[in-house]
């Protein structure tokens, strides 16, 4: 990593924390449960889409040299409608 980086793993959810932004790679879960990524700026609590590739290994660059979380989780099934 290019900055300092910490993560929290829970059965369906990675959050990585950037102190300084920078890159970094993730090695994703594997088994069939999909991923979402998003960025969450700690600033606003804005949260946007992060590009993920459906790949063992994925590599992320946080938006600019701040501090950011990169949030990983399991993409929701849509219901059927009635």
């Amino acid at each position: 990593a290019d900055s300092p980086t910490w993560a929290l793993v829970s059965e369906n959810d990675l959050l990585i924390y950037a102190l300084k932004g920078g890159s970094f790679s993730v090695a994703l879960p594997t088994g069939k449960t999909p991923y979402a990524a998003s960025w969450l700026d700690p600033r606003t609590g804005a949260l946007t889409d992060a590009s993920l590739t459906e790949a063992e290994t994925a590599t992320f660059t946080a938006p600019d040299d701040q501090d950011w979380a990169l949030w990983l989780h399991a993409k929701q099934e849509k219901a059927d409608s009635p």
